[in-house]
């Protein structure tokens, strides 16, 4: 993520200036799950211009569920959220999602328009498409895009899910809407 983390940060900070956030009191931590490239000092470097920032380095590449899990568990807030590196979906969301957070425990971003997410080729869509078919039928987790690198849970409810969690790679999304779903966790898609 060498490459992305510097557009991503600074999607990150004009959300801030334009009042969705305030970073002197939001914790940043960014998690190099093991990379081989410069992904670690790069994010090093970027994060000393945030005040409450900090990078969590693995020793060895898990996958993406992984990375995630280690953010959840060195979070100190009573709510977390994570995005992907780039901030694909703009962080200037982050108030729908956390406003989410006061009437439930987890709350999932979504890129679905018209019921499906739109990946730009026709073959990645469909491939998407079935994918998310597989996962309603197989885990009764029915919503249209549970690969949205954008969720957000009150502090208990990430916790016990990130504890329960065992997938370490790409479908850790659906494991941990799934396990919420178990739990009976509500849930609120923004």
């Amino acid at each position: 993520e060498a490459a992305r983390l510097a557009q991503g940060l600074d999607r990150l900070r004009h959300a801030a200036e334009e009042g969705a956030l305030d970073l002197d009191a939001t914790e940043l931590l960014i998690v190099d799950d093991g990379s081989t490239d410069d992904t670690k000092l790069t994010a090093e470097r970027l994060v000393a211009r945030f005040p409450r920032a900090s990078v969590i380095a693995r020793p060895r590449n898990l996958g993406k569920g992984a990375a995630v899990r280690t953010g959840i568990l060195g979070a100190q807030g009573s709510l977390v959220a994570f995005a992907d590196a780039d901030m694909a979906i703009d962080p200037s969301h982050l108030p729908a999602l956390l406003d989410a957070l006061g009437r439930v425990p987890v709350a999932v971003g979504s890129r679905a328009v018209a019921g499906h997410v739109d990946y730009g080729s026709r073959l990645r869509t469909d491939a998407g498409r079935v994918f998310n078919l597989t996962v309603r039928l197989v885990s009764g987790v029915q919503l249209a895009d549970t690969q949205c690198g954008f969720k957000g849970f009150r502090r208990g409810a990430a916790l016990l899910l990130a504890h329960l969690q065992t997938t370490q790679g790409y479908a850790f999304d659906v494991e941990l809407l799934w396990l919420a779903q178990l739990l009976g966790l509500e849930l609120e898609v923004v």
